[in-house]
């Protein structure tokens, strides 16, 4: 049985390369078509990269949430980060829907409001998700050395995912009032980010696979147990000598 998260990395990638897609279609009508003079108004292509890079940084932030909830089982927080993901891209429907109808965006426009707000709820959720699991996993108890190294790894890295995805997001806002060609930059690339996130997550726990299933050195001082670590997609059960 295939699992969600690998349906969800699939699904991501394949909006993600659609994403591409509408951006290469976006600089082909700015620079071929325009000669580089700014266009009159939005074409579609701006509602498309709304819905496509938000919906990237909600799968990433669903694999994330989906990867705290195997190790905690805390209904709660996750009930809640997963109401907050579900809340952006709503508002992201309802941004790209505004653009698509109202193409022309003036500096006090809903539009801008919109594009604010779901910078916002998305930078907050990416700290928020970093924070659980690194809580989390360092509250994981385990006699065995090379666990500990494990889990102190994951949570570095949950944290540099959550503030780069987040600094991302926000370096796009603060563009967005000083420099709107930086914008442009950084709000084609943000779904990039997202999915590389997922990609060297992925990359990282499966390195440390092997050293993981290996032997394993008991701190002294402390009894050996069996704990029953879960970090999808791995599962490793630790056994007496």
């Amino acid at each position: 049985m295939i699992r969600p998260y690998r349906l969800g990395i699939c699904f991501g990638m394949v909006a993600d390369g659609a994403c591409s897609i509408v951006i290469m279609a976006n600089v082909y009508m700015l620079l071929i078509k325009q000669d580089g003079n700014p266009l009159p108004a939005q074409p579609w292509t701006l509602p498309m990269m709304i819905l496509l890079t938000y919906l990237s940084s909600a799968l990433a932030q669903s694999f994330f949430i989906y990867r705290y909830w195997t190790i905690s089982r805390n209904k709660w927080m996750t009930s809640f980060v997963g109401v907050l993901i579900v809340g952006h891209y709503l508002c992201a429907i309802a941004s790209a829907t505004y653009v698509f109808i109202y193409p022309i965006i003036t500096s006090d426009s809903v539009g801008l409001k919109f594009t604010i707000a779901l910078a916002t709820i998305c930078s907050g959720t990416d700290i928020l998700i970093a924070l659980a699991l690194a809580w989390k996993l360092g509250t994981i108890e385990t006699p065995f050395t090379s666990t500990k190294s494990l889990l102190r790894r994951v949570a570095l890295y949950a944290v540099s995912c959550g503030v780069t995805t987040a600094a991302t997001t926000t370096l796009m806002v603060v563009l967005l009032f000083t420099d709107i060609n930086g914008f442009s930059v950084v709000f084609s690339v943000l779904g990039r980010v997202y999915s590389l996130t997922i990609l060297l997550n992925l990359m990282m726990v499966r390195a440390n696979k092997h050293s993981y299933e290996g032997t394993f050195s008991i701190t002294r001082g402390e009894a050996p147990t069996e704990p029953r670590v879960v970090l999808s997609p791995i599962c490793v059960s630790h056994h007496r000598c």
